[in-house]
């Protein structure tokens, strides 16, 4: 598989100042480089994760409403809903 990356042309500098100084080609340093950005961000992935809700949702109890339910405790409403949708669409 091969990738085109589009990049600065200052970047582009920076990345053949270092691979010469490295004795790499700029291919080889720029694969180095984004396999070490992508190892990092995957071993960080899980940080952002909220792991306590995740947990809270697996030990989740609460019954379902079957869909009959919903729909006899929204006929009590009276009037029409449709209205207040569109408007809340239009906002």
């Amino acid at each position: 598989m091969s990738l085109l990356v589009h990049v600065s042309d200052a970047v582009e500098q920076q990345l053949r100042t270092l691979a010469k100084a490295q004795g790499q080609l700029v291919e080889e340093l720029a694969a180095s480089l984004l396999t070490s950005a992508t190892d990092t961000v995957r071993a960080g992935s899980e940080d952002w994760l909220d792991q306590d809700y995740h947990a809270e949702c697996e030990a989740d109890t609460y019954p379902e409403v079957p869909l009959e339910a919903l729909r006899q405790i929204l006929a009590k409403i009276p009037g029409s809903l449709t209205s207040d949708f569109i408007a809340e669409r239009d906002e």
